[in-house]
């Protein structure tokens, strides 16, 4: 896999493992990713381990980027950890590169997709037991749930810090009453004491709605949580070809012309898909947001595609819940660059984490800038 390596990586490896699925009972799947190993011989402990989460690629199989390899601003980042001594296991998430659909911001499911990729290198002599998570965009979504899923799900795999940049938090989704919910899923906590059941609104389905995109992304997850689902029921003609359009694409492109048409919801829709997301969001949405291990959160003040607040106030629940977390911000930063700053300051994080260092929690101060 010559091609799809960083420059400055000594060697690489696609992979297939074995991992469940999210959805059904238990359902075993095979998964796809890569590791990145660094130029030399490994320390004789290993070298330390990142477990890279990768952000929306899309959903089609060819968008795996064990296959489409890693773009040049992707390449840098990875190099450099590689750079400073440790190994990139890289996962590609359920249903990218291998059957099945991929279930888009599927927490559970991602977060096994992480934890079994490091299972699958347990027993390599090559690398160390100890790792960080680290991920950006849908990426921090996944490592975020890799961290609270780990102690219940993996507890051998020891994770010494979760890295989250450009967060995209819970934005628009529902919260479940535990209470009432019967589907057994670790997922069914809602976020804060006294947030509200149900916290996704309709579409505006007589005008553009820009929610429109996720929901087209979501399709592929309605048809395995809905038995007998069919798109044909709920999508236009129109809609049917923009869900297309958008699931057999990797680029950006194809979104920001889909965005930029403006087309109204009804033009795509025969019924409103927030019907579904509300029995759907169960899937997306996290527990109790309580870390064992030091957590860094790093949020673009300007982020565009995924809302800073929403980052700060996941931040904010996992400090009230007795996490240690710490929060850096780019002031002037964009969406790519808070992933920038994951390749800098999460680096220094990371090596405190783990030599055993202590790391700086924010939490008994944590406050929006400017708002006190």
């Amino acid at each position: 896999m010559r091609r799809e390596l960083p420059a400055i990586a000594g060697s690489g490896l696609r992979v297939l493992y074995s991992s469940i699925s999210d959805f059904g009972s238990e359902r075993a799947i095979v998964a796809s990713g890569a590791v990145y190993f660094p130029e030399g011989k490994p320390p004789s402990d290993g070298w330390r381990v990142m477990l890279w989460a990768h952000g929306t690629k899309g959903v089609a199989d060819r968008c795996a980027p064990s296959f489409a390899g890693l773009d040049a601003a992707e390449s840098e980042f990875v190099g450099r950890w590689l750079a400073r001594g440790y190994a990139v296991i890289a996962p590609d998430y359920e249903g990218l590169g291998t059957p099945g659909p991929h279930p888009y911001m599927g927490l559970g499911s991602a977060a096994r997709s992480m934890l079994d990729a490091a299972r699958a290198f347990a027993s390599d002599p090559r690398l160390s037991r100890d790792l960080v998570v680290a991920g950006h965009s849908q990426g921090a979504h996944a490592a975020f749930g890799a961290g609270l899923l780990h102690p219940s799900y993996a507890p051998e795999v020891r994770v010494r810090a979760v890295l989250a940049a450009g967060l995209p938090g819970e934005a628009g989704l529902a919260h479940a009453d535990p209470a009432s919910d019967q589907s057994g899923s670790p997922w069914a906590a809602p976020l804060d004491p006294g947030t509200p059941r149900d916290s996704v609104r309709s579409l505006r389905t007589g005008a553009f709605d820009p929610w429109i995109a996720v929901y087209l992304n979501y399709v592929s997850s309605y048809a395995l949580a809905f038995p007998g689902f069919q798109a044909d029921q709920w999508l236009t003609t129109e809609g049917l070809k923009a869900t297309d359009e958008l699931s057999s694409s990797c680029a950006s492109q194809t979104l920001a012309a889909f965005m930029a048409s403006r087309r109204p919801v009804s033009d795509l829709m025969k019924r409103d898909l927030s019907v579904l997301e509300r029995g759907a969001a169960r899937y997306r949405r996290y527990p109790a947001p309580h870390f064992s291990m030091p957590v860094l959160v790093i949020i673009a003040r300007h982020d565009a595609l995924t809302a800073p607040e929403l980052s700060f106030n996941m931040a904010r629940a996992a400090c009230r819940r007795g996490s240690a977390v710490t929060v850096r911000y780019v002031d002037r930063g964009s969406h790519a660059d808070a992933r920038a700053e994951l390749g800098r300051a999460g680096l220094d994080f990371a090596d405190a984490a783990m030599a055993g260092r202590p790391v700086q929690s924010d939490c008994p101060a944590l406050a929006w800038p400017g708002r006190g």
